[in-house]
Formats: structure tokens, sequence, C-alpha cells
């Protein structure tokens, strides 16, 4: 009896209540508590469907963000390439290299040449701006810099007679300038930069007086310059950073001089002057503010010969006298430490 009462009981169920996927005719309407109930299963998709576009979108606009605030320190470490704020730093050391200086006629041969190792030193102040440029599609930055080097290398050349002539010259130079440019980040672990350079290079050569029965006089080469550089750094690990530099360097006709003691004195205008420089430096950071730095460079400039000028002793005419084309080789090293104070 109760088997029969049962049998009877799930066949009720069964035929009254049949779910709308398995043969529910729409054209009855549903009852109010099944209507209202697959109503508020339809909000709750609804509202989790919002939800999730905008976690989508919150992400997006994040990332996006986060890409626009990464920039390199000035310095090494994984923080020092992504950081979000400005960077104010200096960087100061010595400052070695190799000069070969060379002057040529118009056939290519040596007239004379100078060569040696002199040392120096470098300082840097530069600041990396927080703020994301759309013009420049990266942070701003801007970089004071200044080299001095001095000693003596080894002059090879002839007297005016044609007799081999040697002697240790003196050397000073100077180089200083400011960078304006921007950096941007392209990978995880790289970054690239490029910025406009506006310089001055002086060069103090030689001496005034008397060596070996021979003159000797000192010269002043000087010339401001404008240049478009850019390179790339490269994260290695927490604690190294490696990278490369380029530069193109162009002095104009109005701003490019060597004055000469000889006798009177006079100053030439240089013809065309440019130069290139190529750089590696390489940063091991010592803490999060503190890095050293090493950076070995080549620097190469090309001067045309000058124009023709009459040179005068005590005011009665000596000769006409030229400067001739030169080419100047250095191979050098920048070693020192670099600081970041924000």
């Amino acid at each position: 009896m109760k088997l029969r009462y049962s049998i009877l009981i799930v066949t009720f169920l069964c035929t009254s209540l049949s779910s709308p996927s398995y043969g529910y005719d729409n054209s009855k309407p549903r009852s109010k508590s099944v209507s209202q109930e697959l109503d508020r299963v339809e909000t709750k998709i609804a509202q989790l469907k919002n939800k999730v576009l905008e976690a989508k979108r919150a992400n997006y606009n994040k990332a996006k963000e986060e890409c626009r605030n990464i920039v390199s320190r000035p310095y090494a470490g994984k923080e020092n390439i992504s950081g979000k704020k400005g960077r104010l730093y200096v960087s100061m050391g010595g400052n070695w290299y190799y000069i070969h200086y060379r002057e040529v006629n118009g056939n290519g041969s040596t007239l004379d040449e100078e060569t040696g190792g002199v040392w120096g030193f470098y300082t840097k102040l530069g600041y990396v701006s927080s703020t994301y440029n759309d013009i420049i599609k990266g942070r701003p930055f801007v970089e004071g810099y200044f080299r001095y080097n001095n000693g003596k290398v080894k002059y090879d050349g002839a007297t005016s007679g044609g007799d081999p002539f040697y002697y240790k010259a003196n050397l000073d130079i100077y180089r200083y300038g400011v960078k304006l440019g921007g950096k941007r980040r392209v990978s995880k672990d790289r970054e690239i930069f490029g910025y406009v350079d506006f310089g001055k290079r002086v060069w103090y050569r030689g001496e005034n007086g008397i060596i070996n029965g021979v003159i000797v006089y000192k010269e002043k080469y000087s010339w401001f310059y404008f240049g478009f550089g850019g390179g790339i750094n490269w994260l290695l690990s927490k604690r190294w950073v490696v990278g490369f530099e380029g530069e193109i360097m162009y002095a104009p006709e109005d701003f490019r001089e060597m004055h000469s003691e000889l006798y009177d004195g006079t100053t030439f205008t240089l013809g065309t002057v440019w130069g290139l420089e190529l750089s590696f430096p390489i940063k091991y950071a010592l803490s999060r503010r503190i890095a050293l730095s090493f950076t070995p460079y080549y620097t190469y400039w090309r001067i045309n010969e000058s124009d023709t000028r009459l040179v005068t002793s005590g005011g009665f005419p000596a000769g006409y006298f030229v400067e001739p084309d030169s080419h100047t080789y250095m191979y050098g090293l920048l070693f020192g430490l670099t600081v970041s104070f924000m």
C-alpha cells in the first residue's frame, strides 16, 4: 500500500513540475515564483558581466598608466629602471684617455702628430622627470656634463726646414654642455633614450718658448657644437645594467676657431668640424641610491683646413699661414660613482 502511494506521488510530481529545458510549454504562463526566480538570476548574470567588464577596464588602465610611469633611474637595479618618481642624480669620477692627434696635408700624408695618455675628471648632474610626455613618447630628462684632462703628450713633427723634431707638449682639454631628451621603456628589461646636445670644446695645445733651438707656440682650438644622440639601457640583473650610446656632433661655421700665439698671434676660422662619440656604460648597484659607473668610450673629431691668414711679427708681415686638416682619435674610460637623491 505504501509503495503504491509513493509511485503515485512521484508520477504526479514528474508531470506537474517539468523543467522548461525538457519540454516546458512557453505558451503557457509561468508561475509567479518561477518568473521572479528567473528574473533574479538574469539580473545577477548581468551584474556579474558588468563587474567583469569594469575589472578588465580597470586592469587595462592600470597597466597603461604603469607603462607611462616607467623610467630608468641613473643607476643600476630593477627598481632603478622601473621607478615612478622623478630622479635627481650626480655622477663624478676619473677620466683617462689615450689621444692620437694627426695633422695631414692635401694628399693625406702626416705633417705632425701627438700621442699619449692623459688623466682628468668628469662630473654629471641630471634629472629624469616623473611625467610621461606624449610628444616625445617618454619621460623628459636633462643632463649637464663637464670633462677636463691635462698632461703631456709626445709631439712628433718637423721644423720649418724639414728636420725631425720631438718634444713633450702640453695638453689641456675642456668639454662641457647640456643634453635634453627623453627615455622610454620598451620591454621588461630594456629602455631606449634620445637627446639633443649643446656643448663647447676647448683645447689648449703646446706652449710658448724655444725648445732645442726651435720656436714652439701655444694654440687654442675652440668650438660650440650641437649633437644628436641616443642609446639603450639593458637590465641584466638586480645590480647590473649595461648600455650603448652614440652621438653625432657638428660645429656651426660662426662658432669654430683656432687662435695661434705664433709671433704677434692670429685667429683662424676652422673649416668644417664634426665629431662622433660611442660609449658603453656599465653600472653596478652598491645600494638603492649608489652605484659604481664604468664607461669605456671612443671619440673622434674631424677638422677641415682653415682659411689663410697673414701673421705678423712686431707689426711686420712674417708670412701667410693656414691650419691644416686634422684627425683626433680618443680612447677613454670614465669611472666613478653615481648617486641618486630622490
